[in-house]
């Protein structure tokens, strides 16, 4: 009987990785670059979902009582280095869970956001951890019951393909700026 957690997890991290490899031969201009005054640049989405991923490898302890066991605490590497003093967001408006989620359009163009090496860098620890901590769900944990991200009612299952389904979604909004851009834009070969 196949693993679904492993195969959900594996494919969390293959996004992750198709994100990467997706950004980084664009350079800091083709990164920045906003397709429309209601399309975020790719460098806001590469810097939304690492953000969500970081938001979402502290929350994961925090949904049942045995994933605290067997995670402990677990804090975001955006407190932990103090990544918004670093780069100059400090009191900046970064939306829910300071995320850009629910940021209007301008606010999110507005965000002084570092180069792009400086932002990758910060997209790979994150998602590393998020792939570190998820090798600790065993499928025991799927159907166990919990507040997911946004405090709703789910279950670890329900939260983790969540994330996967948003990730993903982001994957294909960084595939299709890079089609406006006149660059090949599927993330598959």
């Amino acid at each position: 009987m196949p693993d679904t957690p492993a195969t959900i997890h594996e494919r969390i991290a293959r996004t992750n990785q198709q994100i990467l490899t997706l950004v980084s031969g664009l350079s800091d201009v083709q990164f920045a670059h906003r397709p429309g005054p209601h399309a975020p640049s790719i460098r806001f989405h590469v810097w939304h979902v690492s953000r969500w991923s970081d938001n979402a490898q502290s929350w994961l302890p925090k949904f049942t009582p045995e994933l605290q066991r067997r995670l402990g605490h677990r804090q975001q590497i955006w407190d932990e280095r103090g990544v918004a003093s670093s780069w100059c967001l400090a009191g900046s408006e970064l939306g829910g869970d300071r995320t850009g989620m629910g940021l209007g359009d301008e606010d999110a163009a507005r965000l002084p956001l570092p180069a792009k090496e400086v932002l990758l860098a910060y997209a790979r620890d994150v998602f590393a951890s998020l792939e570190v901590a998820l090798t600790q769900v065993r499928p025991s944990d799927y159907d166990a019951a919990c507040r997911d991200w946004a405090g709703r009612d789910s279950t670890v299952a329900g939260a983790i393909v969540h994330h996967l389904i948003h990730i993903n979604r982001h994957l294909g909004m960084i595939e299709a700026i890079r089609g406006i851009m006149d660059m090949r834009g599927t993330a598959t070969s």
